[in-house]
């Protein structure tokens, strides 16, 4: 058991081979350079400072699945939030695997964006 959480802990810090984290995945959504996925109203610069919070702070928690699945369409009627280091994996896998333009809102994959 402990083997395995600390397998998912690694992968969910970038350090199982997938070579990104939570800082280089919001750069991705969110920088002008990268994907630039834009949310009215805010700076790239504050929204990926938003994104890496959030994603750290779900890194910081134990859980499952649950319900969650970043491949679908997000529901721009219901906020998402990542609740726990497995989640924030597969939300990073998500970003990493799908085209910018699969990640532009509303309705786009791999919510929260």
């Amino acid at each position: 058991m402990r083997g395995a959480t600390l397998v998912a802990a690694l992968a969910a810090l970038g350090l199982g081979g997938c070579g990104y984290n939570c800082q280089s995945t919001c750069f991705r959504i969110y920088d002008p350079s990268a994907c630039a996925v834009v949310i009215p109203g805010s700076t790239p610069e504050a929204l990926k400072r938003s994104c890496i919070s959030e994603c750290d702070e779900a890194l910081s928690g134990v859980g499952t699945m649950g319900g969650y699945d970043p491949r679908t369409q997000g529901n721009p009627q219901i906020a998402t939030v990542l609740e726990n280091e497995r989640q924030a994996a597969e939300w990073m896998d998500c970003v990493w695997e799908a085209e910018c333009t699969q990640l532009q809102p509303p309705g786009g994959i791999c919510h929260p964006i």
